[in-house]
């Protein structure tokens, strides 16, 4: 029996466990509780996403159709890594998220829960991570954006190329919804033909548009818990700002170019 499973995930039938990649997934991305646990545990981490995964190609395909700006050529995506949280900084997200969700039930609006969306973020890389489907070790360098988000989470305090390029809402974290945008501010190793950018959860909430910059804020306005840029010059940057590190946490990594 277990062979003959295995052999099904050997000829493409079944979409393989993330973590053994011997038996098919079943629970989630793993084949039982016991890879799930053993992932959970060695967290922070990133593991590749088969290309016949169709998680890898509903976020190609996001990622294409994020691609907004019409005068910059659409790269090509390389390879998708699924990012393992720490429980602590999944603990954190998951609790903000319920208290937003209990004081304005965005579910009853047919919303998400607590109003969550999948937006782009662009990080500083330094390292080698993501080059390819081997190279999965998280550096240790201070400077790799990249690798400290996903050890550390994203901090306002810590904020990076990315951030600070859009800071016309103040000391915040800045997803956008255009991944050319990302793209524009991302800052990286030059001797690597790929990117790297992420694409993560965060709860919107119960967002304040701005039509103006309004660089003073080190929170959302009272009563809100995101300002969206609904400035009429940077509309086509779609960008939405949290201020409370437990309101965004990367999911994937997605890395893309025009390298071969």
């Amino acid at each position: 029996m277990a062979s003959g499973v295995r052999e099904a995930v050997t000829k493409g039938y079944e979409i393989a466990c993330l973590a053994c990649k011997t038996y098919p997934k079943s629970l989630g991305y793993y084949c039982g509780q016991t890879c799930h646990n053993a992932t959970v545990a060695s967290a922070p981490m990133v593991l590749p996403l088969q290309a016949v995964d169709p998680k890898y190609g509903e976020i190609m395909r996001l990622f294409e159709a994020s691609w907004k700006y019409t005068d910059k050529p659409r790269p090509a995506v390389k390879s998708v890594f699924k990012i393992i949280q720490q429980e602590a900084i999944s603990y954190g997200y998951e609790t903000y998220q319920k208290s937003v969700e209990d004081r304005e039930h965005f579910m009853r609006q047919r919303k998400p829960w607590g109003n969550e969306s999948m937006r782009w973020y662009g990080p500083q890389r330094v390292c080698t991570l993501g080059n390819n489907l081997l190279d999965t070790e998280l550096c240790k360098s201070s400077k790799c954006e990249l690798c400290r988000i996903m050890k550390e989470n994203f901090r306002k305090d810590l904020t990076g190329t990315s951030e600070q390029a859009s800071n016309r809402f103040g000391a915040g974290i800045y997803t956008s919804g255009n991944t050319s945008r990302c793209d524009d501010l991302i800052a990286q190793n030059q001797s690597s033909s790929w990117k790297a950018m992420l694409l993560t959860l965060v709860v919107v909430g119960k967002a304040k548009k701005f039509t103006q910059e309004t660089t003073d804020l080190i929170s959302p306005p009272k009563g809100y818990d995101s300002v969206i840029d609904a400035i009429p010059d940077f509309l086509q940057c779609d960008e939405a700002v949290v201020y409370n590190s437990n309101a965004i946490v990367p999911a994937w990594l997605v890395m893309y170019g025009s390298g071969l």
